[in-house]
């Protein structure tokens, strides 16, 4: 992924009415795994930890191999609900980031339950 700062990025204005994003998904584990999610190390020692989504399919596709790495025959792509996505991310204490076709962050979406909130 390419981002060099941890500020939320503000979602362009055409992806706010977004309802439907695509996923990768391990339909060999259970729910809670099911989703793929990076993990990355923060300079303080912390970690994140993030789902990346994607407008569309075609995106997903395009770089699932470099997110899941050796496991990318193991992921596919599915299509959810933004909403129910917020709802996993926030029981989960997940963040979600919209990527491009070419991993780069579009937009940094905070997961509360029942609601994302666009930023």
């Amino acid at each position: 992924m390419n981002s060099t700062e941890n500020r939320s990025i503000p979602i362009p204005q055409a992806l706010t009415s977004l309802e439907w994003i695509w996923v990768l998904t391990n339909p060999l584990t259970s729910q809670r795994d099911a989703i793929f999610v990076i993990e990355m190390n923060e300079k303080d020692g912390g970690q994140r930890r993030v789902v990346p989504i994607f407008e569309s399919r075609e995106d997903a596709l395009q770089i699932k191999a470099r997110l899941c790495q050796d496991a990318a025959g193991k992921y596919s792509e599915q299509a959810m609900q933004l909403g129910e996505l917020g709802n996993f991310a926030a029981r989960n204490k997940l963040e979600i980031m919209l990527l491009d076709q070419m991993g780069t962050i579009v937009a940094h979406l905070e997961a509360k339950l029942e609601q994302v909130s666009v930023h």
